[in-house]
Order: C-alpha cells, then sequence, then structure tokens
C-alpha cells in the first residue's frame, strides 16, 4: 500500500516514476549522467522534488544542470495535467505515413509482469499486438487474466531446443536456467536469502524460430536472467527484419555460467544491432557488515543490469523497407522515447520520395512544444 507521503510533490513523483523496484533509476541524463527518479516511494532521498518541479515547470534553472532530460522534464509535466510525450495521435500518423504498414508485433520473452511493460502505452492504444512467453505458471496465469485482444501468451520456455532445469526462486524474478551465484552474491551482500531454496523444474526449451504462433518481429523485448543469448541465436530467422530490441543485460554477474554482456554484445553486432541507449538500470550498494555511520542506501554504486536498447547499425538502416523505417519511427516515440531516431526514419523516407517535407514537419508539430523550436 502506498502511503502518502507530508510532500505531495514527492507523492506526484512517485506516481509518475514508480517502477517496482526501489533499486532501478530511469536513465534521463544522457552522458552528462543519471538521475535516480525510480523509487518506489517517491524521488531518491536526498534530492529535493520542490527543487526539481520548480526548475521543471517554471524553466528557472537548467535543466542540464539537474541531469534532468526534456523526457523527464515532460513526465513531470504530466503529472501537473500540462501534457505528455505519450501521444497516441502522433503514433498513428506515423503509421498513416506509409499505408497498408501491419502493426508492430513485439515477442516478449520473459514476460513475468513484475514490473511494466516499456511497451505499455502503445499496447493500451491498440496500435501494437503483442505474443509474450513465460514458463512460470503462475506469472504466466497473471499474465493471461490481465490480457488484452491485442495480447496472446504461450506457457513455454525458449532456448536451443532440449531439456534444461529451470531454477523457481521464491522471489519469482530472480527464476532462471542458470543458478545463483553464493559467491557474487555474498560479495555483493543481496539476495543471499534465495540461495538454496530454489525449486528445479526439467523443462523443454522451444527454439523461437521453430514456434509457428510467433510471426516476424519488430521488436523483442527479453528479461530471461542470463539466457538472453541463447534464446537470441535460436531466433535468427524471426529477428531477420526486427527494428528494435530492448534487452536485460547483466553487468555485474550473479548466476554461476551466465554469458556476459560482451557475448551478448557481439552477437548482436553480428546481426546488425548496436546499443542505443539504456531504458533503466538497477544499482545495489556493497553490503558492509560493520557498524559506519553512513547512510549505505544512498551509496548504491554498483551497477546490477541495465534495460539496453539495441537498434540497426547504419548499414542495416539502409536496408530498411518503408513499412520497416515507419515501425522503428513508431516504437522509438512511443517505447524508447528517441525522437531524433523517429526524425532519422522519417528523412530516409524523404530521401526516397515516401513522404515530403510537410509530413515531416507535421509530425514535429505534433510534439510537445518543449521539443519545437520557438517562432521568431
Amino acid at each position: 500500500m502506498n502511503r502518502p507521503s507530508a510532500d505531495p510533490l514527492r507523492d506526484v513523483g512517485s506516481r509518475c516514476f514508480r517502477t517496482g523496484r526501489s533499486d532501478r533509476t530511469d536513465v534521463v541524463g544522457g552522458s552528462r549522467g543519471i538521475h535516480p527518479l525510480g523509487r518506489t516511494w517517491g524521488l531518491m532521498e536526498g534530492v529535493s522534488s520542490k527543487v526539481i518541479f520548480l526548475a521543471a515547470f517554471c524553466q528557472t534553472l537548467p535543466l542540464e544542470n539537474l541531469k534532468i532530460s526534456v523526457s523527464t522534464w515532460c513526465m513531470f509535466k504530466v503529472a501537473k495535467g500540462m501534457g505528455t510525450m505519450a501521444d497516441t495521435t502522433r503514433w498513428q500518423y506515423l503509421y498513416d505515413l506509409v499505408p497498408g504498414t501491419d502493426l508492430v508485433t513485439i515477442a516478449d520473452i520473459g514476460a513475468n509482469p513484475i514490473n511494466p511493460a516499456p511497451y505499455q502505452a502503445l499496447l493500451d492504444s491498440g496500435l501494437c499486438t503483442v505474443i509474450g512467453f513465460e514458463p512460470n505458471k503462475e506469472a504466466f496465469d497473471a499474465l493471461v487474466k490481465n490480457a488484452s485482444a491485442h495480447e496472446k501468451y504461450f506457457n513455454v520456455a525458449v532456448g536451443p531446443a532440449g531439456k534444461r532445469s529451470l531454477n523457481l526462486y521464491p522471489a519469482s524474478g530472480l527464476s532462471s536456467l542458470y543458478p545463483l551465484d553464493p559467491e557474487a552474491l555474498g560479495h555483493l551482500s543481496k539476495f543471499q536469502g534465495q540461495i538454496g531454496r530454489e525449486t528445479a523444474v526439467d523443462i523443454d526449451l522451444m527454439p523461437m524460430d521453430s514456434i509457428e504462433e510467433l510471426p516476424a518481429i519488430d521488436l523483442l523485448k527479453i528479461d530471461v536472467q542470463g539466457a538472453e543469448l541463447e534464446i537470441i541465436k535460436s531466433g535468427r530467422k524471426k529477428l531477420r527484419g526486427a527494428c528494435a530490441m530492448i534487452i536485460e543485460t547483466r553487468i555485474y554477474p550473479i548466476y554461476e555460467g551466465e554469458p556476459s554482456w560482451r557475448a551478448l554484445d557481439i552477437q548482436l553486432r553480428r546481426m546488425g544491432f548496436g546499443i542505443h541507449k539504456f531504458l533503466s538500470q538497477a544499482h545495489f550498494a556493497f553490503g558492509n557488515d560493520m557498524d559506519l555511520p553512513v547512510r549505505m542506501p544512498m551509496m548504491r554504486s554498483q551497477l546490477l543490469d541495465a534495460d539496453a536498447v539495441y537498434i540497426p547499425t547504419a548499414k542495416r538502416f539502409g536496408g530498411m523497407t518503408d513499412a520497416q523505417l515507419i515501425k522503428e519511427a513508431v516504437l522509438a516515440d512511443s517505447v524508447y522515447g528517441s525522437f531524433d531516431v523517429v526524425l532519422k526514419c522519417l528523412e530516409a523516407l524523404h530521401q526516397r520520395g515516401t513522404v515530403n517535407r510537410d509530413q515531416v514537419v507535421a509530425y514535429c508539430r505534433l510534439l510537445p512544444p518543449e521539443l519545437q523550436k520557438r517562432e521568431a
């Protein structure tokens, strides 16, 4: 139950940035850094919510000095009912630029609904279809119970064909084909209570490419606690025309034998995808048994994992069809908030003669005022 605080602005921040994980932060500062706005109970302790709101609403302080991006600024404005970055009108407009473009198909592998999906707004608008896979029966049942007409889920484990053991932990978000590493977790002093409490269940893995119910994928969202590389390798054909991927990448390994992020990145580059940005990051403080006069929760310096967005490299981008460019534009606008990518896609369509400049400008006019040039 969310308790109201004495600071109503902090409560608004909590509603806007709640992610369900107190250790996860939203990346909003680009190369200038990050600002932890994903606290379950509101804004990060030690940061004055009033200062941030005044800066955002009154424009009295430079946003870059606060390490808050325009997208975050606009999210604050949502809290005050002043507009939103999420705009179904823009997404429909993009689809209409290339008549006949199918709705974006999203494959969600490891669809356990612990946290809101990054594509939730697009799904709620009815402008995409989601096909999800979740081997954990309890999580699968929850997905099916709340599914809309645009969602379909399978109680299937995806990966290279064969039998494996799925380690089910009391904290379902830690369940994995790989067992937790006691040494790594002991060093971090996190999740140790999960060790030795897993239930191993034998399962049959199904390669992504062999799943008949799964069409060609436009967006792959994958969160499978270490098995991302194996699953991606099993779906090269389905991913051949993909426009983007959102993959939880492990920076600090916590499972025994899990592939490194480096190995995953190399595979994706071979497939024509390069890292674009992080949607969120999970940081932890190294545990310390000494009774010290410090606030350890404020010392979350170790990056554990991050939801990484991969998009086509320059070479792959040049070979995309008109429909693929539109789909990437829709995803960039609605899912991972990269409006420069949208404009790059529209520029490519303009160069081909598919759209004219006036149509591109019309899209720009649909963006929030903060992203538009002020009239002279």
